[in-house]
């Protein structure tokens, strides 16, 4: 990250010296900028580069393009990381809507918008409209051709966690063993996602399905990557 700060601010004056501060190539810059800081956490830079990016873009009337939506993004999921919900769900809805105006719904980045949304809501407990964006975003991804991914997988256990929480504990289960069944085949066995989702369906089973054996199982399996990739929490 520090090289590309360092490209990224020569490039700063390159600009500056040449008057060029009210173009779209400097609001560019100031959005890659605020992504090298938000990558670092340091996320009161990060947005300081994206809200000159989205003055720029507003004063050149860029309001409708994929550039201005990106910004928007990029600034609700930095209030995402610092749990602003309300806040980073105005931006995400604002990038919604510009991908709306330009005909981008059956794209993969529009499927993960709409999954990032989904995360927002179930954040807030608004489980039913959580469950309607992952459900949104699970047809897309689907259309696509991308229900062999580990983004697709990752979609599934997050539906299996909104039924989970509306007490519809068989379907948590179906989707869980669905995104289950996609990491075996990518050979995800080992990774933190797989835990997670292991430590998912071995806690249902346990505490929701009284299952014990069952459950012991999978928490079983938690630990055994828990050894092998460094201690989680999940």
């Amino acid at each position: 990250y520090n090289m590309a700060l360092f490209y990224y601010k020569k490039a700063h004056k390159v600009l500056v010296s040449r008057n060029e501060k009210n173009t779209s190539d400097y609001a560019s810059l100031m959005n890659n900028l605020g992504c090298v800081y938000k990558k670092k956490s340091n996320y009161g830079a990060a947005l300081g580069y994206f809200y000159k990016s989205k003055m720029i873009r507003e004063r050149l009337g860029l309001q409708d393009t994929r550039g201005y939506g990106t910004v928007m993004f990029n600034i609700g999921q930095v209030y995402s990381y610092k749990n602003r919900y309300d806040t980073a769900l105005k931006y995400y809805l604002m990038d919604k809507r510009i991908l709306d105006r330009l005909g981008r719904q059956n794209t993969r980045g529009y499927a993960y918008l709409l999954n990032d949304i989904g995360l927002l809501y179930r954040s807030k407990r608004q489980y039913r409209k959580a469950l309607n964006y992952y459900k949104q975003a699970k047809r897309i991804q689907a259309y696509l051709g991308l229900a062999n991914t580990n983004g697709y997988a990752v979609l599934l256990n997050n539906i299996g966690s909104i039924y989970k929480n509306i007490k519809q504990y068989r379907r948590a289960l179906k989707y869980y063993m669905k995104s289950k069944m996609i990491r075996d085949r990518l050979g995800y066995q080992n990774t933190s996602g797989y835990a997670i989702l292991m430590y998912n369906i071995g806690n249902l089973y346990y505490r929701k399905l009284y299952k014990p054996c069952k459950g012991a199982y999978y928490l079983r399996i938690v630990v055994r990557i828990d050894k092998k990739i460094g201690h989680k929490d999940y």
